[in-house]
């Protein structure tokens, strides 16, 4: 519970990209991310301690990836597709004491790395050059955001962005614990369609299956990381959409 409230508060205090764009620190540290440190073992379950990244580090990372190679976010979809499958599993949940079960499985056992680690706004580094002038760029996170949001929309929880929608993410669904049966039910159901979706999504970059994914299927990444880290971010970047 410590945990939960200490990554909400770092969370509440890191602007978005919108207000401050990636520091050189957050640039430098996503840079070698990418290529090297996201394959290490203990690097992935740090990652799963914390359900990813906070809100602002999950979007900077997807910001990076699309503006160093725009048409391959293996590494995101490999990683959301871990996590959705977790939480499949964390929610197959039965029987009395089913609400304080679900809140512990989905209980966030660590903060966000990037967050720990120190880096901010104001992070000093030293990222490549290309990629420290294009930090203020978001148009092709935006559009990656906008492309894929009639599909990734009915994902979004209402709490999150001020509507009356039904779907809950992580935080919201372990926090609230009053269910009906077929209100849980249909939780389940998103929460195995947004992970048949990244799945799906992950599975594409094959060689075999290149070409496979669907805009649901790429919009399944960013329904993955909605769940996840709460849909706040995203949809400041689109907000005509929801």
């Amino acid at each position: 519970m410590f945990v939960d409230c200490l990554i909400m508060s770092e969370r509440l205090l890191l602007p978005s990209l919108a207000e401050a764009p990636l520091s050189d620190g957050e640039l430098g540290f996503l840079w070698s991310f990418i290529d090297a440190s996201i394959m290490f073992p203990a690097t992935r379950w740090r990652l799963r301690d914390a359900w990813g990244m906070c809100p602002r580090h999950a979007l900077g990372w997807l910001q990076v990836e699309l503006l160093l190679r725009p048409n391959l976010l293996h590494g995101p979809a490999l990683l959301y597709e871990d996590l959705l499958s977790r939480a499949v599993g964390a929610m197959d949940v039965h029987g009395p004491g089913r609400a304080l079960r679900l809140a512990w499985r989905l209980r966030m056992r660590a903060p966000c790395l990037m967050c720990e680690l120190g880096y901010g706004p104001q992070s000093p580094g030293f990222p490549p050059e290309g990629l420290a002038q294009r930090r203020a760029d978001l148009v092709p996170l935006c559009s990656f955001v906008h492309e894929t949001s009639p599909w990734w929309k009915e994902f979004v929880y209402g709490t999150c962005v001020g509507n009356d929608h039904s779907a809950r993410c992580r935080e919201h669904l372990r926090t609230e614990h009053a269910y009906a049966e077929a209100t849980f039910r249909e939780q389940q159901e998103r929460v195995r369609r947004i992970a048949g979706h990244v799945s799906a999504f992950a599975r594409s970059f094959r060689w075999e299956l290149r070409g496979t994914a669907t805009g649901a299927d790429r919009a399944g990444l960013i329904a993955a990381i909605g769940w996840c880290q709460g849909w706040g971010s995203f949809v400041e970047l689109v907000r005509e959409d929801v």
